[in-house]
């Protein structure tokens, strides 16, 4: 998607992205549904300790259930516990 290639280009150029960017980047996946694309951007989120945004953990779930990864989704909420964050109900 464009969205990816843009973050793609970004992060070429030297700019490091936050938690919103790859909140966003998500987001966007999720409603291009890209699942898969959603989980390793995720991935890259976490092993970068950029874990401070709950929209981050609720994007990528998003796009986990429109993917109908349910385990993934359960393991993403379930990493919740190890952030700093607390879930909305």
């Amino acid at each position: 998607t464009k969205a990816l290639h843009l973050f793609s280009e970004m992060k070429y150029s030297g700019i490091h992205p936050t938690s919103i960017t790859y909140a966003t980047i998500i987001s966007a996946c999720d409603r291009g549904h890209e699942w898969a694309a959603a989980l390793l951007l995720f991935a890259d989120a976490q092993h970068l300790g950029l874990t401070d945004n709950l929209g981050l953990y609720n994007n990528a779930i998003s796009a986990c259930v429109k993917g109908q990864r349910w385990a993934d989704a359960l393991d993403i909420l379930q990493n919740i516990k190890y952030s700093s964050l607390s879930p909305g109900v």
